[in-house]
């Protein structure tokens, strides 16, 4: 109830609430313990800041400077935050058109998009990038390119989305490039075993092992058993 600004996004992990906040002509992130119910600010620089998401006590979020000559971001980062003090590590930097960071288990996760070379008018390129992290939010080894082929459309008002889990990554895949089919990926992260849920499933959210999508109605696949339901 004594937020000091407007809330603007939300992150919920089994120990903390992760909120973005613009108050002041800035924006905050503020962590909320739910059992103790302390609340920390955590430390964001003066551009702009979104994409939050929180696994366990460990926060992670994007920031940015908006450059009007160009109508684009520059100096674009990906932090790690390991909660209530930090360290803030700055997991991706001096990469163009840095997005998309979630955070599930040991890996985090994001995308560095760019124009379709084949159809830049109508499609990006969205390769999923991923680092495991140590306990104190640190990668321990070079980012993996998860899933190299990711495509998006960018016409009127298309979205796009992938989902991550501590196993699976999921994904939208806009149209056939490279062997991958128009519709919902799946990638099982340690065997990077992949399957197609066909052209007609969107949408998806991981939770774990279980899969939810859009197809035709509300779906939801157990990736363990292979067993499907309808929602």
């Amino acid at each position: 109830p004594m937020l000091p600004g407007q809330p603007l996004g939300v992150a919920l992990s089994d120990e903390v609430m992760l909120l973005q906040v613009e108050a002041e002509g800035g924006y905050r992130l503020l962590a909320h313990y739910l059992a103790s119910g302390g609340t920390y600010q955590l430390p964001v620089g003066t551009g702009d800041v979104g994409g939050i998401d929180v696994e366990g006590d460990t926060a992670i979020w994007w920031e940015g400077t908006y450059d009007a000559a160009t109508a684009g971001y520059i100096d674009q980062h990906i932090y790690a935050y390991q909660l209530p003090d930090g360290p803030k590590i700055d997991v991706v930097k001096d990469a163009a058109n840095v997005g998309y960071p979630q955070i599930a288990g040991r890996w985090l996760t994001w995308v560095e998009g760019s124009p379709w070379e084949e159809n830049p008018e109508e499609y990006w390129r969205m390769p999923i990038f991923g680092a495991l992290l140590d306990s104190q939010g640190r990668p321990v080894d070079n980012p993996t390119r998860l899933v190299p082929s990711a495509v998006a459309s960018i016409l009127g008002d298309s979205g796009w989305t992938y989902s991550l889990s501590a196993t699976f990554l999921a994904w939208e895949q806009a149209t056939e490039i490279e062997g991958a089919t128009a519709g919902t990926h799946v990638v099982d992260i340690g065997t990077l075993e992949m399957q197609s849920l066909g052209p007609d499933a969107w949408r998806p959210s991981l939770s774990e092992d279980k899969l939810v999508y859009w197809e035709n109605g509300l779906a939801m696949l157990d990736l363990t058993s292979g067993e499907s339901s309808v929602l």
